[in-house]
């Protein structure tokens, strides 16, 4: 995929570990649709079963070590002395722990602002949290936190880590050369996102209802799937006002959001560093975002909005970018240029190469 984005230079040293499976796009597809449909695959009681949990704990852990044979011919062979392990990645790594003996610099990248394998009473999910967190906090030789609602999130959870290895990373980035601005003929929204409910896509329509009717000119667009994709599709069809748009999974969602002018963010726990709001930004649209974690890192009063967490706030702060067109083009104008001056991949392979030289 990254070959077919961006040509062979993105992969020139990219060695790729693990066996692909070939079954995996109709994995992919029945868990797609059972998600969509509200169904588990797995009952509650199996994956609260002890035996479960041991057999998931040792298929993970032969799974990691044919990973790390695979991982570690490959570092004598190319004399790495450094690894960026990128949240799950730290895995198969962790062998070289329990090794004994001499090996490269390990920098534990933790990306999971959800701290979704993380529980707030740490004995609870014993079998996850061995692998996935403590270790890598404890054992690593530098800990790249990706925004200070991590590290605090952390911090609540009690998960062991050694604050005088961690530093926090300046920006986060994307591919800013597929970010377009078109012109701009009416005040359009749009809410692109996985359709779950800690992202609050069923919130944007009530609001998008209450103003829809007064804007006929005007489209608000929601694009995604998830879990609540079919309570959004009944929700709509109940409506039935035709500008407000459910655009299903869009690929190429940059050439959508080069259209419209503002961007709808409204997770419950942090919208930063969402690539969905570097890329609306990149396309010249003001932001409203929930007022929530290290979202204020990239969203202002240059940018846009910050609300509280209810569909007042956000229906009337919409209605005011709707009756305010030109402020939302110069909130527009200076995102875009905002974020590729602030968020970008210079920064952030800056601050990597100054990380990986401290440690050789």
């Amino acid at each position: 995929e990254m070959k077919t984005l961006y040509g062979d230079e993105a992969i020139r040293d990219v060695v790729t570990v693990g066996k692909i499976i070939e079954t995996g796009s109709i994995n992919k597809n029945k868990t797609e649709n059972s998600r969509e449909s509200g169904k588990t695959t797995r009952t509650g009681f199996l994956k609260n079963n002890f035996l479960y949990k041991w057999y998931y704990f040792r298929k993970t852990r032969k799974a990691q070590r044919a990973l790390f044979e695979e991982i570690n011919v490959l570092t004598n062979k190319h004399q790495i002395e450094s690894f960026l392990a990128i949240y799950t990645g730290i895995l198969p790594l962790y062998f070289y722990f329990n090794s004994g003996k001499p090996r490269p610099k390990i920098i534990f990248v933790n990306m999971d602002s959800w701290f979704s394998h993380l529980s707030v009473n740490p004995k609870k999910d014993w079998y996850k949290q061995y692998d996935l967190f403590n270790r890598a906090h404890i054992e690593s030789d530098r800990i790249d936190i990706l925004s200070p609602f991590i590290l605090e999130g952390l911090r609540k959870r009690n998960i062991k880590i050694n604050e005088t290895l961690c530093s926090i990373t300046p920006c986060s980035f994307t591919d800013y050369s597929r970010c377009k601005i078109s012109e701009k003929k009416n005040i359009d929204f749009i809410f692109a996102s996985r359709l779950e409910a800690d992202k609050n896509p069923l919130m944007y329509i009530e609001a998008s209802a209450k103003l829809a009717k007064s804007y006929p000119h005007s489209k608000f667009l929601i694009a995604g799937d998830g879990r609540q994709s079919i309570q959004i599709k009944t929700r709509l069809s109940e409506l039935r006002i035709p500008n407000i748009v459910f655009m299903g999974f869009v690929p190429h969602i940059t050439e959508l959001m080069s259209e419209t002018s503002v961007f709808v963010s409204l997770q419950k726990e942090n919208n930063y560093p969402s690539q969905a709001v570097l890329e609306a930004m990149a396309c010249g649209n003001a932001i409203i975002a929930t007022n929530v974690g290290d979202t204020h890192l990239f969203v202002n009063e240059k940018t846009g909005w910050l609300i509280p967490n209810v569909t007042e706030a956000l229906t009337n702060t919409m209605k005011h970018c709707l009756e305010n067109p030109e402020e939302i083009k110069s909130k527009g104008a200076y995102a875009a240029k905002y974020v590729r001056g602030n968020f970008s991949i210079e920064r952030a392979a800056a601050y990597y190469q100054k990380i990986l030289n401290d440690e050789k």
